[in-house]
């Protein structure tokens, strides 16, 4: 018995000294060699290979480190103890032991990002909005932004984080219900910047985040840079995407700069300022156009090259039916027309609008059953064309699904509409019609409603300049009618009617330059038709705002009937909405690779963007708590 023993021990003894070679292998620590190469076992070339180290993950806090020991294994219980704890402070209003509490809470899971992004929403968003006065809810604002940059140091290759403090940037800043105070806020913290160029390493005297006047940072640029960080640690570092798709992560830092040309025009800076902004405006969107999108089909494309693949199945199709195959493509068609019955065929042959419901609702089918594909036409071609018509064909199919392929990525980031508002913003027309239009509230405001003795132009003159240009812009553009944006030129209109009013006009003109996009508009947005009023304008023996002799007899009075209503239509223009929230682009039907190829997108927008792959709208300045 004893002799057994001794042989187990002897047994158990060899094999603990065979495992440790294996185990030290894979668990050898890393070192670095006399090169300066980092070696060490498989399990650190693996934590190395996919980031996984604390080092690679971010920072080694040692109070962090500390806190994890002294839990002894029960980390998990210690985060749920400490979220409802945090929860109830933030319900009874005790917000500085919320803030201590949410800082426990970072300790303890330093790497697990959704803490950061939850908790960072809570101080800018929902606690922020329990004060009263805006500096106060600026503060926390602040301290939500400073959560979400510490956040990003214990986490440098997550792109989620910096994706979400540059909509915290942008966003919170500059579209809340305080955006006016918060802006000028931000732009005149001087602490705050040099605190900001510390915690970011990021210098914010750079001309790329200056904002108009060239002196303080904007909120939007800043944004814009901090998103340009996370781009560049996609294409430089290797990381991965994560928290949103990558066509609207590489739309972020464009649409940035697109917010901040709108919300410098919405504060007064016109002309060459704003048209500086369009131009670099136009050109990051092409610049955005042309950078490689991973798609679900496990291939790249290019949201700039819709044209050309759109360009290469028109020609292939033409190619295929007037060279290789003449009259084969209509000789088809009327065969697959004759097998349909009479009743069938008037279907077809009735117009859209002339329909009847059933009627409509068998239209897609029929024409399904009558339509010509390449194929077809490739396989009744002449026999010395037949193998060529088939490559042809081909052809025209994979161009044909390429350009479909990328129409649909087009339409989630709308990029017809943000490519066609880019020209429209900076052309002289809309430059000059702004311009009008401030300078016309301006004679507004100071009483000056039209043109007196010194031939100065009043509001009157003013706003009629402005339609003028406005006209231009929309026969060259007509699209932009029903733009969410000429929402500002409707109440711009309302003012101008006010004026009319006031001058005792009985209307709007009959030869009102934009009766044609306020009725587009309206009508877009299921509303009556706006300030319905008589169109005669007064007459012409009476000039309003030029004094008269005493002896002069008034005119008559205006009819009770005759004399406009309350300017103010009844209901207002639809307001809009955050500016991530991008107007969709009209979508082709969709065609079988039988059809002729699809035509470009209509560029009528609508206020629509996917929500999922965004951070939360904000629709109220105070999000859901949860």
């Amino acid at each position: 018995m004893n002799n057994a023993s001794f042989y187990r021990k002897v047994v158990y003894a060899c094999l603990i000294v065979a495992l440790w070679f294996p185990l030290s292998f894979i668990g050898e620590p890393p070192s670095v060699n006399v090169e300066g190469e980092r070696t060490g076992g498989k399990l650190t070339q693996l934590r190395d290979e996919y980031a996984l180290s604390q080092a690679n993950l971010g920072d080694i806090d040692p109070t962090s480190e500390s806190m994890k020991l002294a839990t002894l294994g029960m980390r998990g219980v210690a985060l749920n103890v400490l979220w409802t704890m945090a929860n109830h402070y933030k319900k009874v209003e005790d917000f500085d032991n919320f803030s201590a509490t949410v800082n426990q809470i970072t300790l303890l899971a330093p790497n697990f990002v959704a803490v950061w992004e939850f908790q960072a929403h809570n101080e800018s968003y929902n606690v922020s909005v329990e004060y009263d006065h805006y500096k106060m809810r600026y503060a926390w604002v602040k301290k939500g932004i400073d959560l979400m940059i510490r956040g990003t140091h214990y986490n440098r290759k997550d792109t989620r984080l910096l994706s979400y403090l540059s909509w915290f940037f942008g966003q919170k800043i500059g579209r809340s219900d305080e955006r006016k105070q918060f802006r000028v806020l931000f732009r005149e913290d001087h602490d705050y910047h040099n605190q900001l160029t510390k915690s970011l390493q990021m210098a914010l005297d750079d001309r790329e985040v200056l904002g108009p006047n060239r002196k303080e940072p904007d909120n939007w640029l800043v944004g814009r840079k901090v998103q340009l960080r996370a781009v560049n640690l996609v294409e430089s570092a290797g990381a991965p995407i994560r928290g949103k798709s990558p066509v609207l992560f590489y739309a972020d830092a464009p649409m940035l700069r697109i917010n901040y040309a709108k919300a410098i025009e919405e504060e007064g800076w016109l002309g060459d300022i704003a048209g500086d902004a369009w131009r670099l405006n136009l050109q990051d969107w092409k610049d955005y156009g042309q950078q490689p999108v991973p798609t679900s089909w496990g291939h790249n494309i290019q949201l700039g090259d819709y044209e050309r693949y759109q360009q290469r199945a028109d020609d292939a199709l033409k190619k295929l039916t007037e060279e290789l195959a003449p009259g084969v493509r209509d000789e088809i068609y009327q065969e697959k027309l004759a097998k349909l019955r009479p009743d069938e065929r008037l279907v077809l042959e009735t117009p859209a609008n002339q329909r009847t419901d059933q009627q409509a609702s068998q239209v897609y089918e029929l024409q399904q059953r009558v339509n010509v594909t390449p194929d077809e036409i490739a396989n009744r071609a002449p026999t010395a064309n037949r193998r060529e018509a088939k490559r042809v064909a081909r052809e025209h199919v994979d161009a044909l699904e390429m350009a479909t392929r990328i129409d649909r990525y087009r339409s989630i980031v709308n990029y017809v509409y943000w490519k066609t508002r880019c020209e429209v913003e900076q052309s002289a027309e809309a430059l000059a019609a702004r311009q009008y239009i401030s300078d016309a509230e301006k004679a507004y405001s100071e009483g000056i409603l039209e043109a007196g003795t010194t031939g100065q132009d009043g509001a009157k003159e003013l706003y009629e300049k402005a339609w003028k240009e406005w006209a231009k812009v929309y026969e060259k553009y007509p699209s932009m009618m029903d733009d969410v944006d000429t929402g500002n030129v409707v109440d711009s209109i309302e003012n101008y009617v006010r004026v009319l009013t006031q001058l005792e006009y009985s209307g709007l003109p009959a030869d009102f330059p934009l009766r044609k996009m306020l009725e587009v508009n309206q009508r877009a947005a299921g509303l009556p038709p706006p300030m319905a009023a008589p169109t005669e304008e007064k007459p012409a023996e009476e000039k309003p705002g030029q004094e008269k002799p005493a002896e002069t007899p008034s005119s008559e009075e205006p009819k009770a009937e005759d004399k406009p209503a309350d300017t103010k239509p009844t209901e207002e223009p639809a307001a809009e909405k955050p500016a991530d929230d991008k107007p969709a682009e009209e979508k082709p039907e969709a065609t079988s690779p039988a059809a002729d190829a699809p035509k470009a997108n209509a560029d009528a927008p609508s206020e629509e963007k996917p929500a999922d792959d965004t951070p939360p709208a904000e629709t109220t300045d105070k999000p859901a708590d949860e």
